[in-house]
């Protein structure tokens, strides 16, 4: 991945309240408010190409359908930024344009200025924010003054190349240069805002052998036999938000209707009854939940469409993959229950630990009990590297920090 998309990733995993706040930190400016998304779903982040319409004669040369030029320009990274500020009431963006932009696989179109054809943008969902509908063209009314200058939304200049993020709450603008300090600032406050359940921050320092010692030392189940990263160097920490699946019903239900409700730093859990025929995860889920924030996902079952995980690092644990679909096979038929995950039980909350060993799941009731046995175990196993390192006898310090009993059961 190059470092342009990298970032556009990073910056697309933190939701724009976030990234206001780091704005308001550095004392940047660049939220704009009051833009709402008007049709699609989720988040977006991509790099800006700017149009600017107004009244008047337009620019020399030939005629064109207005936007068709930043349409041109665009590409898979792109976000289409639409200034119609000239106190007109007449489209700035149509049906036609969002077909264009779709086939151009533009991300989303950001307008300070009314939109038209809403419902079209709706059926096909593709994300529009803006800050008025209307039925009127422009034709006649206002004309292309600019494409890829500078534009105006809300109180910010946008410029082409700029970064931009837009949600449910606002649209963030970010200057490239200021990228990445933003989004190391935006990621530590979602570290920090992680670390406020203490719990998860605990688990997320340990790794799932020492865990497993400590679940086996409290006879606590939270071991998932054959789920496994789908890279060998995957890893995530969080709460889990669980899904219950099954055959698929005719007319079948749906698989991935209910991504943009897991909370952002939640582990989506998926009881697929270690069904190994069919899928239940694929490319656009594991965009939508890279784009959300979510920490991973967990599969008792298969998954497909690896690369893309693999390429975004957004973490998938299964028991496999495979490309045949599980649509029309598989569907949702309950959230927020119980499930199994390789033989051990998983509720909706439970703390969800990956590394290139398996998963671990900790029961809400006995986190607190398993994390102190885990944090024991792993300073006496350091004790005992540590004294291996002075040219203690690996037998003596064994003995001394009493390796062999760490995993011993401990009832009561």
């Amino acid at each position: 991945m190059s470092d342009t998309a990298d970032l556009l990733a990073r910056l697309g995993a933190i939701d724009t309240c976030a990234l206001s706040d780091a704005l308001d930190k550095l004392e940047l400016d660049g939220q704009v408010t009051g833009l709402p998304r008007e049709s699609g779903h989720g988040r977006v982040a991509g790099i800006a190409v700017t149009v600017r319409l107004g009244t008047g004669d337009p620019p020399p040369g030939p005629a064109r359908h207005l936007g068709t030029t930043a349409i041109e320009a665009s590409n898979a990274q792109s976000i289409i930024v639409v200034e119609q500020r000239a106190g007109v009431n007449a489209g700035c963006w149509g049906g036609l344009l969002t077909r264009g932009a779709m086939k151009a696989q533009v991300r989303a179109v950001v307008a300070d200025g009314p939109v038209r054809d809403i419902d079209e943008a709706r059926d096909l969902a593709f994300p529009i924010f803006t800050n008025q509908l209307t039925c009127l063209t422009a034709r006649t009314r206002v004309v292309e003054k600019a494409t890829n200058e500078p534009v105006q939304i809300g109180p910010v200049t946008v410029y082409p190349g700029d970064y931009v993020v837009a949600d449910g709450s606002a649209a963030i603008v970010v200057r490239p240069d200021k990228g990445r300090q933003l989004r190391t600032y935006a990621a530590e406050g979602l570290t920090r805002v992680m670390a406020e359940d203490k719990n998860v921050a605990r688990a997320a320092k340990l790794d799932t052998a020492t865990l497993s010692d400590a679940l086996d030392r409290l006879g606590v189940v939270g071991q998932c036999y054959r789920i496994a990263g789908r890279d060998p160097t995957f890893e995530m920490t969080g709460r889990a938000f669980t899904m219950l699946c099954g055959p698929a019903a005719k007319p079948p239900g749906t698989v991935g209707d209910y991504i943009d409700d897991v909370p952002e730093g939640h582990v989506v859990v998926i009881d697929n009854g270690g069904r190994e025929d069919a899928t239940i995860w694929g490319d656009i889920l594991t965009e939508i939940a890279h784009r959300r924030g979510l920490a991973g996902t967990v599969i008792d079952g298969i998954s497909r469409d690896v690369a893309l995980c693999r390429k975004l690092r957004y973490p998938v644990f299964s028991k496999g993959h495979w490309m045949r679909t599980g649509k029309d096979r598989v569907q949702v038929d309950q959230m927020d229950v119980p499930v199994n995950i390789g033989g051990a039980r998983v509720q909706p909350g439970d703390i969800m630990r990956g590394d290139p060993d398996g998963v671990i799941v900790l029961p809400r009731e006995h986190e607190g009990a398993v994390l102190d046995a885990a944090e024991e175990i792993a300073a006496a196993e350091e004790q005992i590297r540590a004294a291996c390192r002075t040219g203690m006898r690996l037998d003596e310090a064994r003995r001394q920090f009493k390796y062999h009993s760490l995993q011993t059961r401990r009832d009561g």
